[in-house]
């Protein structure tokens, strides 16, 4: 037989991510930690994961911006959060770095998505009686 704790235990259990983070910083809870950042110190513990659901994730960056901090998360799942002008310019750096190589790796348009029939001709691509809004066969389109 399989018992099951009653909810409110199961509540009492729950840890919202942002606690667990400021735990793993070194913190009590997560309200010490924010008034630590904001007087100035830059935190970091390792970052939620993402597994079967990215809820964890949502919630911890929701309220990262909803307490106007900056986050930086480095290769190692470590996050960093504080006031940006507390960062170190060395990480800013970085993190400047990663979104240009970031920007630099997204497609500037993604063709898979352009709907059939959508070449404009143009760049050497062929075109068809379409283009002149009739169809193969003369009828208008």
């Amino acid at each position: 037989m399989i018992l099951f704790a009653p909810i409110e235990e199961t509540i009492k259990r729950v840890i919202h991510p942002c606690q667990r983070w400021a735990q793993a910083a070194g913190h009590p809870d997560w309200k010490s930690a924010v008034q630590e950042m904001k007087a100035g110190k830059v935190l970091v513990a390792q970052g939620p994961k993402a597994g079967k659901s990215v809820l964890d994730l949502t919630l911890f960056f929701e309220q990262v911006r909803n307490e106007e901090l900056h986050s930086y998360a480095d290769d190692l799942g470590r996050v960093w959060l504080g006031l940006k002008e507390s960062f170190p310019r060395s990480l800013l750096d970085r993190q400047d770095q990663d979104n240009r190589l970031r920007d630099l790796l997204q497609p500037k348009e993604n063709w898979a998505t352009k709907p059939l029939g959508s070449c404009d001709g143009q760049n050497g691509a062929a075109t068809t009686a379409h283009d002149n809004g009739h169809g193969i066969d003369g009828t208008a389109v």
